[in-house]
């Protein structure tokens, strides 16, 4: 398991070139399924050392190939897996990034094999170090001022460590982000004088600074045309200019970019160079048509997501692929630090290409969430809604407080989309769309909590499933005023996840066995007074907004739970009762909820509060505290 762009390939490699074992790179080949790898083998002439034990399997690009097939087709290939693997002495081993490698260890599970899960971490200060070092050393091996650059360069990865020091180890200890740190020394001519800019804060290195050291490198091809006017060579080819270039020529749209007046000759001078200049330009891999790296490729597509001609088949892009964890770097354009408080505007449409992009980048021990709230209701029929976009990061195995990394502005003008892989959502939009899916399937992995006005799905199959890091929330509730989720496929909801809906409707095929009436109280239970089925109402509201922090605990930050969303109605009533009867509790700036205080002051447990199974101990809890005075 690593996060994008770590090294899983590179490792995968090597190993199998250093143990002569297969490498089998599924990105490569065609689509998985069922005795996938009992043909490989025997089409390779590789069966019978395969079963006297005497060559390993290294299986790269598990993300490439879940894309490619449906579910129960990869869940096929990772059958014949297992059973190929269940009898050997020496490993296979599986390959991919946090999510797919979760997946997968689900499936392998079912099948009763438990396989250990390996991590490719990010790089702590000293390794960071040491990592970028060695890049140097590789480049500038004879360079009389290599120790001036070591030098260097440690003081450039301390100085970004610095800056991010709210996110770990996460940017600074991330591999592309430090050769990026070793480019930047290594093609200083003077690294005694980087090394005073660095001591008085006026140099540091971001991907920002290298992707606009790179274009403005790129600018000075300018210098080997001769114009008639010698004014062009500072107005064209510019940084922006290349960027609207290069996201014409991945989209087939027209560049916005307007060229300033000319000549003939001149025009014919630098449009004959184009030609050239921008097919091989280094973010397209030098002719190759695809970015070489990630983070070009999340460069040019942060600057079609701001182009209105490209931007819809951006977004289609991102979400039919493997999510760049780049991109949430990038994003929005022009650069904006992610890092700092400042609020951007993020269209709704985007949204879940940029937490796909944040989740991209986790650990095994970290967990993403995703909440959009209204801001405020709609004054007017025509006035959108205001929402409040935050992506938050939890670090569960040093037990980090939840903070938010990206916080951005948004407005109804379209529905939210969220792909077709979601996972820790938590959206509150009784005004709002959301639209779920793209394409066969999709695949919700809970927690997950979608409350909103109009709820659909574009897909033909949906498969819900439990997290392998969250313990306790292992619900999904979708409820929507009105809905268009209509699957010609089927529904999968797996072992010890559970599922709950309510929408006009819902107490049909699939849907009938998960649908609660959430407005109206479920017609299995007791008939209380509208206060009452108000007060349950915030209950399951408050229980499921907590989240597995590490060590079985159940948190959640003070400002999600004291939110005025949260605390409507009754909603505070019911907070002071949950905390003076010891259901929950502060640490810091975190409320901490008691499981098994939970059961024995209100008779529920997180799902039977998911599911509004509520018996009489809970009605005598609301009733409680609905009679506290204000």
């Amino acid at each position: 398991s690593a996060p994008g762009a770590v090294g899983k390939t590179t490792l995968a490699r090597q190993i199998a070139f250093q143990t002569e074992s297969i490498y089998l790179d599924l990105a490569k080949t065609g689509p998985v399924g069922d005795n996938t790898l009992s043909g490989w083998l025997f089409q390779s002439q590789l069966a019978s050392y395969w079963q006297e034990g005497s060559i390993a399997l290294m299986v790269d690009g598990l993300d490439e190939a879940r894309l490619r097939v449906t579910q129960e087709a990869f869940e096929a290939f990772l059958c014949n897996v297992a059973e190929l693997a269940t009898t050997r002495s020496i490993p296979t081993v599986l390959f991919g990034r946090t999510g797919a490698i979760e997946d997968t260890w689900l499936v392998l599970a079912e099948q009763n094999m438990e396989a250990p899960v390996f991590e490719i971490g990010y790089y702590v200060l000293s390794d960071a170090i040491a990592f970028a070092q060695d890049l140097i050393r590789h480049q500038c091996e004879s360079d009389a001022h290599l120790g001036v650059r070591l030098e260097a360069a440690e003081l450039l990865v301390s100085n970004l460590r610095e800056q991010t020091e709210q996110d770990g180890d996460r940017f600074a200890g991330y591999a592309p982000v430090l050769s990026a740190v070793a480019e930047r020394v290594a093609a200083d001519s003077n690294p005694g004088a980087l090394i005073s800019e660095i001591d008085s804060g006026s140099t540091s290195v971001t991907l920002q600074s290298v992707i606009d050291a790179i274009l403005n490198r790129e600018q000075r091809k300018l210098r080997s045309l001769t114009f008639e006017d010698a004014t062009l060579g500072n107005k064209l080819y510019v940084p922006r200019e290349q960027l609207d270039r290069l996201v014409a020529e991945r989209y087939g749209t027209s560049s916005p970019f307007t060229a300033p007046s000319m000549s003939n000759d001149d025009r014919n001078v630098y449009e004959r160079a184009l030609k050239t200049w921008v097919p091989e330009h280094p973010f397209l891999g030098g002719g190759t048509g695809s970015s070489p790296s990630a983070v070009f490729d999340a460069a040019i597509t942060s600057h079609a997501l701001a182009n209105a001609e490209a931007a819809d088949a951006a977004v289609q892009r991102e979400f039919r692929r493997r999510a760049n964890p780049f991109l949430s770097v990038f994003y929005p354009h022009p650069q904006t630090s992610i890092y700092g408080s400042e609020s951007i505007h993020l269209p709704p449409d985007h949204i879940g290409i940029v937490y796909n992009s944040v989740r991209a980048r986790l650990a095994l021990s970290e967990t993403a969430c995703l909440l959009v709230a209204e801001d405020r209701s709609p004054s007017g029929i025509e006035e959108p809604v205001h929402m409040r976009v935050e992506i938050s990061i939890v670090r569960a195995d040093e037990e980090r407080h939840e903070r938010p990394l990206l916080t951005f502005d948004s407005k109804a003008t379209a529905p939210i989309c969220l792909g077709p892989h979601l996972a820790d959502i938590d959206i509150h939009l009784p005004h709002g769309h959301v639209r779920m899916g793209v394409g066969a399937e999709v695949t919700l992995v809970a927690p997950i909590y979608i409350e909103c006005e109009r709820l659909e799905l574009d897909a033909d199959k949906m498969i819900v499933e439990a997290s392998l890091r969250e313990e306790f929330a292992h619900a999904v509730i979708l409820t929507g005023k009105d809905a268009d989720v209509s699957i010609a496929g089927s529904l999968l909801v797996r072992p010890n996840a559970h599922l709950c809906v309510s929408w006009p409707g819902s107490k049909v095929y699939p849907w009938r066995q998960y649908a609660v009436d959430f407005d109206h109280g479920d017609e299995q239970q007791f008939v209380h007074e509208s206060r009452v089925r108000e007060g349950l109402q915030r209950l399951r509201r408050f229980v499921t907004a907590f989240r597995a922090r590490g060590k079985e605990k159940l948190a959640r930050i003070k400002d999600k739970i004291e939110s005025p969303r949260m605390l409507k109605g009754v909603g505070r009533k019911i907070l002071n009762a949950m905390i003076k009867e010891g259901i929950v509790h502060k640490e810091g700036r975190m409320y901490v909820l008691d499981a098994s205080t939970l059961g024995s002051v209100a008779g529920v447990n997180y799902v039977e509060c998911a599911r509004q199974r509520f018996g009489d101990q809970a009605v005598e809890f609301v009733e409680r505290a609905t009679r506290e005075v204000d």
